[in-house]
């Protein structure tokens, strides 16, 4: 078909690491975050709008936490349309443990 190919990951991520606390948007007010969010959360994107909803889950490695996370509230439901490419969220550790690519030393960040 094409004599080279620039291979293309399935998955794309990014891993942000919020303070350990944060202001609530509705009245101001200073709240303590979950305890796993202060270690971050990677975010992760399924590289390819062309799965099935009923097939999502079987790529989605993790527990989803992102409608844990405030400021992706406003997300909730367009990053699960699967013809967009599928977005969900996980806890650092368990993201370590299924995208090789992430670098160790993210898990030692305190």
């Amino acid at each position: 078909m094409f004599e080279s190919s620039i291979p293309v990951p399935f998955y794309y991520w990014t891993y942000i690491r919020t303070h350990s606390s944060t202001k609530d948007q509705n009245n101001s007010t200073e709240t303590s975050t979950n305890s796993w969010l202060s270690n971050g959360v990677v975010i992760v994107g399924i590289n390819t709008p062309y799965l099935k909803t009923p097939d999502i889950k079987n790529y989605v490695f993790c527990k989803d936490v992102c409608d844990q996370v405030p400021w992706l509230y406003r997300l909730k439901n367009t990053r699960k349309m699967h013809s967009l490419g599928y977005v969900f969220c996980c806890q650092l550790n368990e993201a370590m443990e299924n995208l090789p690519e992430i670098p160790e030393h993210l898990g030692l960040i305190d």
